[in-house]
Formats: structure tokens, C-alpha cells, sequence
């Protein structure tokens, strides 16, 4: 029920595959991902959702046994929105995420994410929008090489252990249309 302001369930599938042949062989990635997104709007102040997604994604290398991988990621997204003007709207949000390397040549390797987030968003109507977002980023590793392209993959480029993030963006609006 996209249309509806109180609630909405949606469903999505994504499968795709690419091929790349290169002078030293061929590389391969493959993504299938299942997504069950969900919306509840509360007397219009508050608004939840939560997201479940499980995806799996593999990299196969003709010539560098170490990019040939397969992670499974699962995760549980839930957020909740206070929005008291049309103005002004706060976002608190958690993810967990599990990820584990399950292709056949795995040494057991396994990330876990857990992300607290909270977001701050002031809008001028046709004017400027200004957002600031900050997170939380607690990361286990468990059974594998940070350095090592399986690594970099399940740990999106963050370190393990207690990590922060934050984000500043003013977007103005100059003219019609511009």
C-alpha cells in the first residue's frame, strides 16, 4: 500500500550478476537479495519501519584465489521518526547485521555490525534542507584477515571493534528548478 500516509508493505527482489573478462582471466560477481520493507505512521507524529533484507554476495577471480568468496548478510533494520512540524524531523535507528563467508573454501569468517544511529533533519520549504547524522558502529570479526579482500568486503572498509561516523549536508535551492 505505497499510496497510503498510515501504513505500507513492499517486497523486493534483486538479482544480478556481472562478468568481466580480463587478460589474466575472468572475474565474476553475483547478488541476490530479498528485502521486506515495512511503514507504520503513528497520529502522524511518529512514523516506524523495519526492514529485513537478506542478501548473498560472491566474487569469484580466475587468478587471485583470495577474491573468491560468497557472504551471506542478513539484516534488521528498525527505526522510529518523531516529526512534530513539517519542519523539523529526529531519526533514531539500529541495524544488526551478520555476515559469514559461505562459500566452500571458507575459513569460518564472520562480521557482526551493530549500528545506533540517530539523524536530525531541518527543512525550509522550496528553501534549503539541512541534515546532520551521526552513528555508532560496533564491529566483530571473527576468523579472518582485516587486510585481505574478504576482509575490506565484510567490514565495508571499518575497523573492527567501536567505531563513529557522522555526516553534515545543506542542500539549497538557488533558483526554480535548480
Amino acid at each position: 500500500n505505497r499510496a497510503s500516509p498510515s501504513y505500507g508493505l513492499d517486497f523486493v527482489y534483486i538479482n544480478t550478476n556481472q562478468r568481466n573478462f580480463l587478460f589474466n582471466g575472468i572475474d565474476t560477481r553475483q547478488n541476490l537479495e530479498y528485502q521486506l520493507n515495512s511503514r507504520l505512521n503513528v497520529r502522524s507524529l511518529f512514523n516506524l519501519r523495519l526492514n529485513l533484507i537478506q542478501s548473498t554476495r560472491g566474487v569469484g577471480s580466475d587468478y587471485l584465489l583470495n577474491r573468491n568468496y560468497t557472504i551471506l548478510k542478513r539484516e534488521l533494520n528498525p527505526e522510529i521518526a518523531f516529526q512534530p512540524t513539517e519542519m523539523f524531523r529526529l531519526i533514531g535507528s539500529f541495524q544488526y547485521i551478520p555476515k559469514d563467508n559461505i562459500h566452500p573454501s571458507n575459513k569460518g569468517e564472520r562480521a557482526e555490525f551493530k549500528n545506533l544511529g540517530l539523524e536530525a533533519r531541518l527543512n525550509q520549504v522550496n528553501k534549503r534542507t539541512f541534515t546532520a547524522n551521526v552513528k555508532y558502529i560496533n564491529i566483530y570479526f571473527l576468523n579472518g584477515d582485516v587486510n585481505s579482500p574478504l576482509g575490506y568486503d565484510m567490514l565495508e572498509s571499518i575497523r573492527p571493534g567501536n567505531n563513529f561516523t557522522w555526516q553534515v549536508n545543506i542542500q539549497q535551492k538557488l533558483t526554480n528548478g535548480l
